[in-house]
C-alpha cells in the first residue's frame, strides 16, 4: 500500500483511539512525519521514487533497490532523527 493511501486509512483508526486520549498529537505527528519520510527508505517507499527510477532506467541509469536502500538509509535516519528532534 502506497503512503498517502495508508495515511488517510490510519487517520480515521487514529481518531478512533486518541478519542479518550488526553495529549495524542505526538501520535498525529509520528503519523504525518513518517507518511512522508518513510518514503526516503526504499525503492518501494513511495510511488514518487518507483517513478524516478523508471525515468532513471529510460535514460540509461539503472538504479537497483539495494543502491537505493545504501543511499536512502542514511537520509531517512537523519530526517527522522531530525524530525524526533523537534518533537
Amino acid at each position: 500500500m502506497d503512503n498517502i493511501p495508508f495515511t488517510m486509512s490510519m487517520a480515521y483508526v487514529l481518531r478512533e483511539m486518541s478519542g479518550g486520549m488526553t495529549n495524542a498529537d505526538l501520535l498525529w505527528w509520528a503519523l504525518s512525519l513518517e507518511a512522508c519520510l518513510g518514503g526516503n527508505f526504499t525503492l518501494i517507499g513511495t510511488s514518487a521514487n518507483i517513478v524516478a527510477s523508471a525515468v532513471a532506467e529510460r535514460e540509461g541509469y539503472r538504479i537497483s533497490f539495494l543502491t537505493f536502500l545504501k543511499y536512502g538509509t542514511p537520509v531517512a535516519v537523519l530526517s527522522t532523527g531530525s524530525a524526533l528532534l523537534r518533537l
